[in-house]
């Protein structure tokens, strides 16, 4: 059901579990591949004993993110006032919230780029694993986060201003694009006057898009 959900455009946020430390211990449908599973981690950004871990039983990484779920601060149904409580659950809303902020940023996203943006800045996406996951989302991070090759001033769109992006990067020192790959619109590993070349027939002359040469 949350893969269908994903494969309609929503994405799914649900808790990893709390039957951690030991591997594979994570619940459904925190298991399904297309949504953000939610790891706890305490205050200093440490994980947290009993939060769940990877990996699935087909051995994909689990969780995608983690959030604070140890001692959260949250609103008390039973009391009608604030505490705090510890758990997945409630590292769950945190980031999902984090989704809700960057999807409003950047509306023209679906739910597949959201979630890589948020995964692919994470603390911990250089080295992804079982207890953390790709770590604690960075939204200022994943904000400038370009998805399109050929973007590479990351506004969502391939026009002259990324030319001129490339121009800057090239001869004045200018900032690098965001991640670099986006930057290498003809794909051969290197970013360089060639990519400018590149980007000016498909702009101007109706050449090639970005990687399909």
């Amino acid at each position: 059901a949350a893969d269908v959900a994903a494969s309609k455009g929503i994405l799914v946020c649900n808790a990893n579990g709390n039957s951690g430390p030991l591997p594979g211990t994570l619940i459904t449908p925190a298991d399904a591949d297309s949504i953000i599973a939610c790891g706890a981690v305490d205050s200093l950004g440490a994980i947290v004993s009993f939060s769940s871990r990877g990996p699935t039983f087909d051995s994909r990484i689990k969780p995608e993110l983690v959030a604070q779920g140890s001692r959260t601060y949250l609103a008390s149904a039973f009391t009608l006032s604030y505490g705090r409580g510890s758990g997945t659950s409630f590292a769950t809303p945190l980031l999902g919230g984090c989704v809700a902020l960057l999807w409003s940023a950047r509306p023209t996203l679906n739910n597949m780029q959201i979630r890589e943006a948020l995964m692919e800045t994470a603390n911990n996406s250089g080295s992804p694993n079982n207890n953390y996951g790709w770590g604690i989302p960075n939204l200022a991070l994943a904000l400038k986060y370009s998805l399109i090759t050929g973007d590479a001033n990351s506004d969502d769109k391939i026009n002259l201003a990324d030319i001129i992006f490339l121009v800057n990067l090239l001869f004045k020192d200018g900032a690098d694009p965001f991640p670099l790959k986006v930057g290498d619109v003809n794909c051969d590993t290197v970013i360089n006057l060639l990519d400018v070349i590149y980007l000016v027939n498909f702009i101007f002359k109706g050449g090639p898009p970005p990687c399909s040469a």
